[in-house]
């Protein structure tokens, strides 16, 4: 939990969530949160949420699968077994 000035609690993934859905910000600015809300929700080991952003990061992620680090691997893994329990 972070404070703000007023000293009102949050979580900066709520923020990270709530921007890359608010459609009045601009396209850029939504995927750059949803990247961010996808590491951080693979660092805490919340696969699936990750997924979820990482696809609403847009070129964002799709810039990073050449560098097919952990997280990217991760990533793909997941993609791949939903495909998977859709098929």
């Amino acid at each position: 939990m972070v404070s703000d000035r007023e000293g009102n609690n949050f979580c900066p993934l709520d923020c990270s969530e709530l921007l890359h859905e608010n459609e009045n910000y601009p396209q850029d600015q939504r995927e750059l949160a949803a990247l961010v809300a996808s590491k951080v929700y693979y660092h805490l080991g919340a696969f699936e949420e990750s997924l979820k952003y990482a696809l609403g990061a847009g070129t964002l992620f799709t810039g990073q699968l050449t560098r097919r680090d952990e997280y990217v691997e991760t990533i793909l893994g997941n993609f791949t077994h939903f495909i998977e329990i859709l098929s």
